[in-house]
């Protein structure tokens, strides 16, 4: 976890050691997680960040939402923050085994309401969704989400 992720959260850093990550995840929000992070879908990090990089390895990249708590309650119940995640497999060297093993790195940035300050541009305002004949959402653009205030999981299958 990074410096900034227990300020963002409004927790301690030590409110993550020894948990998994899923925790701190929305309940609805689990299976999305699991399904945007599964291995053989993830593209591995050191593509994205060496010199060597086209943009036909970039279209494997895909974010997804999930709303995470940093465990403090707001009058009894958890509150949790809307959070883009953008998910990469990763080496990584275990200090005391001396062996690699690969990992899942997550980069999350909180989504802020597109009404709040600073506020998206009415130009910026641009997003698409898809929909069944009998106007069920099909498909929603993540740029939808700082303008509607809801998550694509939340809108997939309801009616418009």
């Amino acid at each position: 976890i990074s410096d900034q992720a227990a300020g963002i959260l409004h927790c301690k850093k030590d409110e993550f050691k020894d948990r998994k990550f899923v925790e701190f995840l929305t309940p609805q929000d689990v299976s999305v997680f699991y399904s945007f992070t599964t291995p053989y879908r993830l593209p591995a990090w050191s593509m994205c960040t060496g010199a060597e990089s086209s943009s036909t390895e970039f279209m494997q990249e895909k974010s997804f939402f999930c709303r995470i708590s940093g465990g403090k309650e707001k009058d009894g119940g958890l509150q949790y923050y809307p959070f883009r995640m953008t998910p990469y497999l990763m080496k990584v060297q275990d200090a005391e085994l001396s062996e690699e093993h690969f990992c899942c790195l997550i980069l999350a940035e909180r989504v802020h309401s597109g009404y709040e300050a600073p506020r998206i541009p009415p130009d910026k305002r641009i997003f698409t969704t898809t929909h069944t004949p009998n106007c069920m959402f099909q498909d929603v653009d993540e740029r939808a989400v700082p303008l509607l205030g809801y998550l694509p999981q939340d809108l997939i299958g309801t009616p418009v």
